[in-house]
């Protein structure tokens, strides 16, 4: 069967079930070519899946090339990774469907001193995947593919990008005459950093933090107490 991982608004990311019955729909719906699972040019394997994954990245899986991006696929021969992670990745990756993903990544560099790492275009100029660092970490993105059910980002606070910085309030400053707006104001907060929020114009919420004190549990709950009267947090 078809399948897609996660909500469509980050990873576009498909799987296709290895049964026969299943594969044989998709030669009428603009696939030109499929090759058993194999590992990705990037180094990423998908055997564990147990499927073939459609391209989010020019040439950079095995097994499927689809012609809404006119793009074959080919194996590569690959040599072995020496960690399970790809060079400058940390565990956990924030991964953003934005519509004009390219226009996002030239404001994530004059805003927020991005470094562009990877861009995958399709045809069209769209983006089907890209990365950049942000200080010591990499956000990975991609444009919005209605066919394939992606939805640009809408949710607004329930999420958070928390940037850590030597500097928060010239990191703020930059971001505010980007066009940010301020959706909690900076300043010096109980469990000791230097924190406030801005929306971007996409939409994304950025937490924008100096680590300022180390203190211990028992501390941070004191000032907690001092500050909302020893009661606890309101809940919104």
């Amino acid at each position: 069967m078809l399948s897609r991982r996660g909500k469509h608004r980050g990873r576009e990311h498909f799987f296709i079930g290895l049964r026969t019955n299943c594969l044989r729909p998709l030669f009428g719906g603009g696939f030109v070519d499929i090759l058993f699972p194999a590992d990705h040019r990037l180094g990423d394997s998908r055997k564990s899946a147990r499927g073939v994954g459609l391209p989010h990245r020019r040439n950079s899986v095995s097994g499927v090339a689809s012609a809404a991006f006119n793009t074959v696929l080919y194996d590569i021969p690959m040599s072995k990774a020496s960690s399970y992670l790809p060079s400058g990745f940390h565990s956990l990756t924030v991964h953003l469907t934005v519509k004009g993903a390219a226009g996002y990544i030239e404001f994530l560099k004059r805003r927020f001193d991005a470094i562009e790492l990877t861009r995958s275009a399709s045809p069209d100029g769209r983006l089907l995947n890209a990365s950049v660092r942000v200080g010591d970490s990499v956000i990975m993105l991609n444009d919005v593919f209605p066919e394939f059910g992606g939805k640009p980002y809408s949710s607004g606070p329930a999420v958070r990008l928390t940037l850590y910085l030597p500097d928060a309030d010239a990191a703020w400053t930059k971001a505010i005459a980007a066009g940010c707006k301020i959706a909690a104001p900076i300043r010096d907060q109980f469990w000791g950093d230097r924190y406030g929020e801005v929306e971007d114009p996409s939409g994304f919420v950025w937490a924008i933090a100096t680590h300022l004190e180390d203190l211990t549990g028992a501390e941070i709950e004191e000032r907690r107490k001092e500050m909302f009267g020893g009661g606890r947090v309101a809940k919104g």
